[in-house]
């Protein structure tokens, strides 16, 4: 569940188990081929998700501080602008 969820973050496996569970649940109450159906599904994240669940969110969810007019980055910059550079 960590790869699903993703390595990288720090929700990335609780997220990924969250998922699986919800998944699981959903799965075995409507049909016997749960695990071919679920199995299928976790591939397809590993394989066409290659930073996990929230590594996708985490990548795609820049629209919204673009809609803001602010970025990751200048998020970062004023920030040590204001308190310093850590050095």
């Amino acid at each position: 569940m960590t790869v699903a969820g993703g390595l990288g973050q720090f929700w990335g496996p609780a997220v990924g188990t969250a998922v699986y569970m919800m998944l699981k649940n959903l799965f075995t109450s409507s049909t016997h081929h749960w695990m071919l159906i679920l199995g299928s599904i976790l591939v397809f994240i590993v394989l066409a998700v290659p930073g996990g669940i929230t590594g996708f969110f985490m990548n795609n969810m820049g629209f919204l501080w673009r809609s803001r007019g602010r970025s990751p980055e200048s998020r970062q910059n004023s920030h040590r602008l204001t308190h310093g550079s850590g050095e």
